[in-house]
């Protein structure tokens, strides 16, 4: 496969990491309606990352962003996109979760390699992905700790 390829074919399974947790976020928020505003913004966030994802791939499309000497491994953004996807259909399918293990899941994949490695710049970058990268990082972290918070208020409850 290409470099070319490759690179997109990684950006693309970022946006659809993405979008994955824009979904199960979405569902967190029915599921748990007392938290429900909590949930719902954490998903528009993440749906917010997959739009600016989008503009990566179009910036890379134009030559305008590389990544060369960046560790994108696709296997591990698969294996988190695959484990995503099974806990999306065993709620979809009517799995039962406590806030708890929702909670738990969050932390887990927001804090995974794939939510905290791919926005790392230096000044190299073009600015359009510096910008981009200055707002998702501190927003990933932020929503670490909101996630946090919550998970430690109801741990003490």
């Amino acid at each position: 496969m290409k470099d070319d390829e490759r690179v997109l074919k990684i950006l693309g399974d970022m946006r659809d990491n993405e979008e994955l947790l824009y979904a199960v976020y979405g569902k967190f928020a029915a599921i748990f309606p007392e938290q429900h505003d909590f949930w719902h913004e954490i998903s528009i966030e993440e749906n917010s990352h997959a739009l600016m994802v989008d503009t990566f791939i179009s910036l890379y499309k134009d030559k305008y962003m590389l990544f060369q000497d960046r560790p994108l491994a696709r296997e591990d953004v698969q294996e988190e996109i695959g484990n995503i996807k099974r806990f999306l259909k065993r709620l979809n399918e009517g799995s039962k979760i406590s806030l708890s293990s929702a909670l738990e899941f969050a932390l887990k994949t927001e804090n995974a390699m794939v939510e905290k490695e791919i926005f790392k710049y230096d000044e190299s970058y073009p600015e359009d992905f510096k910008k981009m990268a200055r707002i998702l990082t501190p927003d990933s972290k932020r929503r670490v700790r909101k996630i946090e918070s919550l998970y430690e208020s109801i741990r003490n409850a």
